[in-house]
């Protein structure tokens, strides 16, 4: 499923599940109906299942990305359906997942340089999930190179070990060892 707009009749139609601001889910049958996870601010479709649960759960997972979609949102909004589509893939494939780690997984580059913005950027970019992976093996195992570098650039550590004591050098022998290089 693309990321696609839901015009305003059709979304009055629906019944809104929750009383989520940013993204919510709207049904269009209260029973055995087809639930939508949608971005709010502009009537996006993000996503449709027939499991209220499901749905519940992408909701909440893209809720705790708001500075991430802030971020994108100021971007470039012509890009925006199909970067919030990206997006929406990555949270669903990467629950462990903050702002930064998807950030780096989709290469959105400029999305981690504002994230970084007024905060201490060292301590962001080392920021490991909760199973050890940072986001500069992350944007390496995705070859997503703009990010690797901005990363870089933004002091994240080639050499710190993920769970299974790999750093991004591994990741990048795997994959393509011509990334790392800045």
């Amino acid at each position: 499923l693309q990321v696609e707009a839901l015009n305003a009749s059709k979304l009055k139609t629906f019944k809104k599940c929750d009383s989520s601001y940013l993204f919510s889910v709207y049904t269009d049958k209260p029973k055995d109906g087809t639930f939508y996870v949608v971005y709010v601010a502009r009537s996006l479709n993000v996503w449709r299942t027939g499991s209220k649960e499901e749905a519940t759960r992408l909701r909440d997972r893209l809720n705790k990305l708001k500075p991430l979609i802030s971020a994108l949102e100021k971007a470039d909004s012509k890009t925006f359906p199909k970067e919030l589509e990206q997006l929406r893939q990555s949270v669903q494939n990467n629950h462990t997942y903050g702002n930064i780690h998807h950030a780096a997984a989709c290469n959105f580059f400029n999305v981690i340089r504002k994230l970084c913005e007024n905060k201490q950027h060292e301590i962001v970019v080392n920021e490991a999930t909760t199973d050890g992976c940072f986001p500069l093996q992350i944007a390496v195992a995705n070859e997503a190179k703009e990010s690797v570098q901005e990363l870089l650039r933004l002091g994240a550590s080639a050499t710190k070990p993920d769970c299974h004591l790999r750093n991004a050098i591994h990741y990048a022998a795997e994959r393509d060892p011509e990334i790392l290089e800045v």
